[in-house]
């Protein structure tokens, strides 16, 4: 069985330069200079670059998957998306009383104000 070490050398490498560059720019000799991989590491755990690319999104849809559990079971997420909605409630009431004080400044007073018919 291959050390998994190594495939996920393989995948930080990857994810890396994928990030940077794109799927496309980044060629199979490049992520394995970077990493200083052999050829045969790679092959060992993926038949393609296609494959490198499918395990490099399996191991970020794991690390998101992760870190939205962590954040269920502290109950973090759901305090999260409370302060984010009362956030925007807050944001939504100072635009609101920040419309009315701008309606009333006397600055606004010398704008001309199109007759309403």
């Amino acid at each position: 069985m291959p050390r998994p070490s190594r495939r996920n050398d393989l995948i930080e490498t990857a994810q890396t330069l994928f990030n940077a560059e794109g799927f496309h720019a980044v060629g199979i000799e490049r992520i394995l200079s970077e990493g200083n991989l052999a050829k045969m590491t790679l092959y060992r755990h993926f038949p393609s670059k296609n494959a490198l690319i499918l395990g490099v999104l399996e191991a970020r849809e794991k690390a998101v998957n992760g870190w939205f559990q962590i954040l269920r079971e502290r109950g973090g997420f759901w305090r999260f998306l409370m302060r984010w909605r009362s956030g925007l409630k807050t944001a939504r009431l100072w635009a609101n009383s920040l419309d009315a004080s701008l309606c009333g400044h006397p600055a606004n007073s010398r704008i001309p104000q199109t007759p309403s018919t």
